[in-house]
């Protein structure tokens, strides 16, 4: 296995089991590696597999790490900065999210990593606006009210897209005349932001 270069900024990379992921270990530097393994194939022949350092691969939509493992057989992708913490600090309390000190999601040692209470008013809970985007698709200025913040991945949505995606979808559904997207948001969006609060 290769030895990473020492970073200037951080302590000496150090390794530990994932206890969630037998064979594998994870490092204070934000690598991930399997061991040294013999496995027995379908036809009973022992096969020995050489440990080596995953490669991760970026998350599109935020910029995170993730890396697959394999569990029981199957793939198992995981979140790199979720493997580190849970290692070194311990597993994610509860209404907690993981937050990278220097804004930079693909900078996974240990020492950038924390978890961070999850702020309940959704224009408290951008904690880092450089991260965000400041308009929606459609040039809808994401500020309340029109603020909503996604529950599953923690991030900015725009009110009045997601009141008129749904008005869209239910006028669908239900055989009504269809509505265009683009100006019942805007309609939507002229609404909430004249009456300063949300509406349906």
């Amino acid at each position: 296995m290769t030895t990473e270069p020492a970073h200037p900024n951080y302590p000496p990379e150090r390794w530990v089991p994932i206890s969630s992921a037998p064979g594998y270990e994870v490092s204070t530097h934000g690598r991930v590696r399997s061991l040294d393994r013999t496995l027995v194939t379908s036809t009973g022949i022992p096969r020995f597999h050489q440990g080596l350092v995953l490669r991760a691969t970026t998350n599109r939509s935020d910029g995170s790490q993730r890396c697959t493992l394999s569990i029981d057989g199957s793939p198992a992708p995981r979140a790199v900065h979720t493997l580190v913490l849970e290692a070194f600090v311990g597993p994610k309390p509860p209404k907690t999210v993981i937050r990278h000190r220097n804004n930079d999601p693909a900078d996974c040692h240990l020492e950038n990593l924390f978890y961070q209470p999850t702020i309940q008013r959704p224009e408290d809970r951008i904690l880092r606006p450089d991260r965000y985007k400041s308009q929606c698709s459609r040039g809808h200025e994401l500020v309340a009210p029109n603020l909503l913040m996604s529950q599953r991945s923690d991030t900015r949505v725009c009110r009045a897209c997601a009141q008129a995606r749904a008005a869209c979808t239910h006028a669908r559904r239900y055989g009504r005349p269809e509505l265009a997207m683009d100006e019942t948001a805007n309609q939507k969006y002229a609404k909430i932001m004249q009456s300063g609060t949300e509406v349906s």
